[in-house]
């Protein structure tokens, strides 16, 4: 393993994105702080999800194999980016992904609201800047319908995947906490996080799309990580 893995590159394809995941998980294993790591609780997430992309393209179960493998590895170089920017404390890392990083160590923060915060980040940062990047090297667009019924497709993958961080949540030793406001936290992560949020990301992805030529894009991802930031800081409050 690298002495440094977030610093590397950006990968190019699905094997490079868990060979990645892999070396991250086995770095946060060795230097983490003992308990729960908060980038590591969403890395786990991550991988899980990514292996059943892989087998899904591998199986040709998309009705846009292409389109979804270039998805899976922009998108997953935004997290190593952000990981990159990060770990160089340059101060200049995207806010939603800053604010895990800052509380990753909390032991008040429980595993599935570090999950949670890292999903948030990923889908309502990412993923629009991921889709609009594909959609420059392969073409398509938000009319492409091909694409848009590819791109829905991972939506069960991250609610189910969601929902079984929820049932290990639920039948942990967490559960001293008030039943009712997790509850509430826990339908909050699954509805919005994975459903909606993953639906509005692909109206940004189109609305940036039509911006590019005004150079205007940049600042519609400002404007994205502003709301993405609050709603990692909320997810990270201690319940």
């Amino acid at each position: 393993m690298p002495a440094n893995c977030y610093q590397q590159g950006p990968v190019s394809d699905i094997p490079g994105v868990l060979a990645r995941l892999g070396e991250i998980h086995q770095h946060i294993d060795a230097h983490g702080p003992g308990h729960p790591d908060g980038v590591g609780c969403f890395n786990d997430l991550y991988a899980v999800i990514t292996e059943q992309v892989r087998d899904g393209v591998a199986g040709k179960i998309y009705r846009d194999n292409e389109f979804m493998a270039a998805l899976d590895v922009a998108f997953a170089n935004r997290y190593f980016d952000a990981l990159r920017s990060e770990d160089a404390k340059q101060g200049n890392g995207p806010g939603p992904w800053r604010v895990l990083v800052d509380k990753r160590a909390d032991p008040a923060v429980t595993e599935i609201q570090f999950a949670a915060a890292g999903v948030n980040a990923h889908i309502d940062f990412d993923l629009a800047a991921a889709v609009v990047k594909v959609w420059e090297g392969l073409g398509g667009g938000s009319h492409d319908r091909d694409q848009h019924a590819t791109y829905q497709e991972i939506d069960a993958l991250f609610a189910r995947e969601m929902t079984r961080l929820r049932h290990q949540f639920e039948d942990s030793d967490l559960k001293r906490f008030d039943e009712g406001n997790v509850t509430k936290f826990l339908n909050y992560v699954s509805d919005w996080t994975v459903n909606v949020s993953r639906d509005i990301a692909w109206g940004h992805a189109s609305r940036m799309w039509h911006l590019r030529p005004l150079h205007l894009d940049r600042v519609y991802m400002d404007g994205l990580s502003v709301t993405a930031t609050a709603i990692g800081e909320a997810l990270l409050i201690p319940f």
